[in-house]
């Protein structure tokens, strides 16, 4: 995401569902707003989704697992349930996170590992400022609810 080259710009950018959260040093985030910039026009807006971070999800116990899904995997025929464990680096302000795949019979068939990066309200402003773009509305949900307190998610609108 931060090197993608369409040789064209779109009137519409989205990034969503946590995705942004991934890049976890400025470096790689400069290089993604700059990648987007190169895809828009005049009057493009780019949008962009992510989680707000939580006390309760940060500074869970890194041995504390929550389930956090189930689905019906197909290629073992059976119901799974992700269980996720957490730790979370104040300094640095990224999350490791553990999903251990359940099946039925609570045993582990698969581990995957990956990180995120704790992006708070004041700080995406900030990046997105800086990085050149204007933003134009701050939502707290999808249905353009105000970003509160209480809200969950952090849904910009942007422009150059």
């Amino acid at each position: 995401m931060r090197h993608v080259n369409l040789n064209k710009t779109f009137d519409y950018l989205f990034i969503g569902f946590n995705s942004f959260s991934h890049l976890l040093n400025s470096k790689d985030v400069s290089l993604f707003f700059n990648m987007v910039k190169r895809h828009m026009h005049d009057s493009s807006y780019f949008y962009i989704d992510l989680f707000i971070p939580h006390p309760s999800f940060l500074y869970r116990s890194g041995s504390q697992k929550e389930k956090i899904m189930d689905f019906f995997d197909s290629n073992i025929n059976q119901e799974v349930v992700i269980e996720e464990a957490l730790e979370y680096s104040e300094n640095s302000e990224i999350i490791s996170v553990h999903w251990d795949y359940m099946t039925d019979k609570d045993s582990i068939y698969r581990t995957f590992k990956f990180k995120m990066k704790a992006y708070y309200p004041d700080t995406m402003n900030r990046l997105l400022i800086d990085s050149g773009f204007i933003v134009h509305a701050v939502w707290g949900d999808y249905d353009r609810s105000p970003l509160t307190e209480n809200s969950n998610l952090q849904i910009y609108k942007c422009s150059l």
